[in-house]
């Protein structure tokens, strides 16, 4: 079974969350869910040599979405097994299963599936499988 993931350059990447615009229009998602989400770290420090003070900052973006774990913590947590593996390795959520009890959401270290209001039911990417499908790149 192969195992899809994303591959994002982060040193390309300038935090202009296109990437997370693209991925709502393509699923038609609300803002309150975000499958793909950009986070910004920053931090630094400081040093005094010779009486200079010098400020040494960094900042760096992460595009995030479902890493499609080889062994997913989400699937493990589902007590409908509504959230599983699919035939062609993606890890997936079917809603009719779903009961929106969030337990996935809980285990997935990377906060991947959220809960829809509107459904009631958990979400989250499916790697663009319809395009995999077809043999397209997501």
């Amino acid at each position: 079974m192969p195992q899809y993931a994303f591959y994002i350059d982060t040193s390309a990447c300038s935090g202009c969350k296109a990437c997370q615009a693209a991925c709502r229009d393509k699923n038609n998602s609300g803002y309150d869910v975000k499958w793909r989400r950009v986070y910004e770290i920053e931090g630094g420090n400081w040093e005094q040599k010779g009486g200079v003070i010098t400020s040494l900052p960094f900042s760096y973006f992460i595009s995030l979405a479902c890493n499609n774990c080889g062994n997913p913590v989400c699937v493990k947590a589902c007590p409908t097994t509504a959230m599983h593996i699919g035939e062609n390795g993606i890890t997936v959520i079917d809603s009719k299963l779903c009961i929106g009890c969030k337990y996935c959401e809980w285990a997935c270290p990377y906060g991947a599936p959220q809960y829809d209001r509107t459904s009631k039911s958990m979400t989250k990417c499916n790697l663009c499988e319809d395009y995999i499908i077809t043999g397209l790149k997501p």
